[in-house]
């Protein structure tokens, strides 16, 4: 039959460019899952990202991503 899960996660990440390490981006998920042991599965999520600016030239910013995938597991 389907599952039903709940995903949450999060993680970080550095931005690097001529300036150097210049800021972090933070982020999250929060998300559905329906998926058959051996069958087609489907996600779908909310991963809100955080800029964090290091420098004084640089600024915060907040990204409101979502996103839906669709798979097969086998």
């Amino acid at each position: 039959g389907m599952r039903h899960r709940f995903e949450m996660g999060g993680g970080a990440s550095g931005i690097i460019n001529e300036k150097g390490f210049n800021s972090m981006m933070v982020h999250g998920v929060i998300g559905y899952r329906s998926q058959k042991k051996k069958g087609l599965l489907f996600r779908t999520g909310f991963t809100p990202m955080f800029k964090i600016p290091f420098k004084d030239d640089e600024k915060f910013a907040f990204i409101p991503w979502v996103g839906l995938s669709f798979g097969y597991s086998f």
